[in-house]
């Protein structure tokens, strides 16, 4: 299935973390992994709510949508207390954010609708973590 495998590109490529980096820019970093989480996001939603008709929210998207209402709140109200690029910095991590999130609740329906097991789900999390360590491992050893 294309939402699985398109999962576990998402978790691969966000263990190249910082290496991914495609544009920096005055303390604004977008890189490889942003792509991927929004497009993982932009067909998870599709998936659901065009296919399967069904989508659930978990229990605590009520406190993330809080949080997300008062920080553009906060947000729209520093317009004119900070530079229009410190807004755009703080507009784009507010969008990461929203786009993170996004992918929790995305593999939550995954998880609901037995796409993905929870036993996938830790396989796929474990052996990004082995590969994360081993990545960091060699990276160390090629700096020094």
């Amino acid at each position: 299935m294309i939402l699985k495998k398109l999962f576990k590109i998402t978790v691969f490529v966000l263990i190249l973390a910082q290496f991914t980096n495609i544009f920096k820019s005055q303390g604004f970093n977008f890189y490889l992994f942003d792509l991927i989480v929004i497009a993982f996001d932009a067909y998870g939603f599709y998936y659901f709510l065009s296919k399967e008709k069904i989508f659930k929210l978990p229990f605590w998207s009520i406190l993330t949508i809080v949080f997300v209402i008062f920080s553009t709140g906060t947000l729209i109200l520093a317009l004119n207390q900070f530079k229009i690029s410190e807004i755009a910095v703080s507009a784009m991590y507010l969008f990461r954010y929203v786009a993170y999130v996004a992918v929790s609740v995305i593999v939550f329906n995954m998880l609901k609708t037995k796409i993905l097991s929870i036993r996938e789900l830790f396989d796929i999390l474990i052996n990004s973590g082995s590969h994360t360590c081993n990545s960091r491992v060699y990276t160390v050893n090629y700096i020094t």
